[in-house]
């Protein structure tokens, strides 16, 4: 939305709706649809749960998600039932505006005056935002001793554990059966009741949702280790430039998953590994912390980092080639940097390489894996190439004429280059053929 030309609520009514997107924060749509299923076989036809909510079943006794039944609430507020069926209000406005305010009981073992000292509750409450009090209810819920799921209902697997919710005295939390807990985070609090850790599977290590996501040391998304952070962007949007990532210490690792190359903003991340990513602009430069470029299992039908999916990278990062197959070119810029390596692996093999730079003066190409590697030809403007590794290496075009020196004394592997002449000094001595 752009300012001053339509507000949030405007938005909404334009496209949120048709979006199928909530009008509260804690109304869920697709809970909506599988606790009404006369709702759902209505949907349809212009018609989506978000529509159907709006329309009749804000005013109706229905469940709109797994912590707020209404009619649970009515059968446990017979005051505010009488007042529903005289007609004074309807269920949801009542809890809306006054039962979340007065603590009332929601019928399935959450009692809304438990959050009373809760800080995040009473603000919300305080600026008069009781959906976002309402939402704070439901981050603690699942973990209530008390709570009473819905049938066939249970929390997701990465849930966040609310370490920050202080119980009431003789309360004491419990995390549910299916709910994984972060090792970082045990010892849980004595506001848990120890010895209860979750269980279920882990959720991928610090995987990135289609929320918008802000993982960092503080809110336990990472540690002071070597942390791995996956998005994947195949079946879903997991990945946005909105995304936050901070790795904290350690030598930590974001491993990309999908067609079309996105980074979040990341700090203290030193690695990046991009799965089967044939095109998307990437450009590392102002990552300074990064150190290591990879792409991974690539199969190209289209020149790599060409015009539209450039790939730049900055002083002391490193460009990987993990199995990357195809006939199609490679296109690096590496901007003002001096020096630059390119690690190809694992039985890449692709068409030509060409390495653009203002300053870069000596190029390092190290080959490894598990299967020879190949590549077209070279062409960058430094005059000097340095060779390592023990896996083979075959460059089956001419390499760039203003080489001048080519060092292949740290290469173990066997080496086959083709030059198209002028006066090159070569050093071997690798040990390789």
């Amino acid at each position: 939305m752009q300012a001053g030309l339509t507000t949030a609520y405007d938005h909404f009514l334009l496209y949120g709706i048709q979006e199928d997107r909530s009008p509260l924060i804690v109304f869920d749509p697709e809970y909506y649809l599988a606790a009404n299923p006369d709702v759902a076989a209505a949907v349809g036809d212009g018609m989506n749960a978000v529509l159907h909510f709006l329309q009749y079943g804000s005013g109706e006794v229905r469940a709109f998600s797994p912590f707020v039944d209404l009619a649970a609430y009515l059968g446990a507020n017979p005051d505010v039932a009488a007042a529903v069926d005289a007609g004074q209000t309807t269920a949801l406005q009542h809890l809306m505006s006054y039962g979340v305010l007065e603590g009332r009981d929601l019928g399935n073992g959450i009692v809304l005056s438990i959050f009373q000292s809760d800080a995040q509750f009473v603000d919300a409450l305080t600026v008069g935002n009781y959906d976002l009090a309402l939402a704070r209810v439901y981050a603690i819920a699942p973990f209530l001793p008390s709570f009473q799921p819905p049938e066939g209902w249970v929390p997701a697997a990465d849930t966040p554990i609310p370490v920050d919710f202080v119980p009431p005295e003789g309360i004491k939390l419990v995390v549910p059966p299916g709910v994984h807990v972060p090792p970082a985070l045990l010892p849980l609090p004595d506001t848990f009741e120890q010895g209860h850790s979750g269980g279920g599977t882990p959720p991928d290590p610090y995987a990135l949702t289609t929320a918008i996501d802000d993982f960092n040391v503080t809110n336990h998304h990472a540690t002071d280790g070597d942390d791995v952070f996956t998005g994947d962007n195949r079946s879903k949007t997991t990945v946005t430039p909105t995304d936050k990532i901070d790795g904290g210490g350690g030598t930590d690792t974001f491993n990309f998953y999908g067609e079309s190359a996105v980074l979040p903003q990341l700090t203290r991340v030193e690695i990046i590994n991009l799965h089967g990513a044939t095109g998307g602009a990437v450009n590392t430069s102002g990552l300074e912390d990064v150190t290591q470029l990879n792409y991974v299992d690539v199969s190209l039908s289209a020149p790599l980092g060409a015009a539209g999916s450039e790939i730049v990278l900055g002083e002391n990062q490193n460009l990987g080639l993990n199995h990357v197959t195809g006939t199609q070119a490679l296109t690096a810029d590496f901007g003002t940097a001096s020096s630059a390596r390119l690690a190809v692996s694992n039985g890449t093999e692709m068409g030509d390489v060409r390495l653009a730079g203002d300053s870069l003066s000596t190029l390092t190409i190290d080959s490894s894996g598990s299967g020879p590697n190949t590549l077209g030809a070279l062409d960058f403007k430094g005059p000097v190439l340095l060779l390592t590794g023990g896996q083979s290496l075959t460059m089956t075009g001419v390499l760039a004429a203003s080489i001048e020196i080519i060092d292949a004394r740290s290469m173990t592997g066997d080496l086959s280059l083709r030059v198209g002449g002028g006066n090159i000094r070569f050093f071997d001595g690798g040990g390789g053929q």
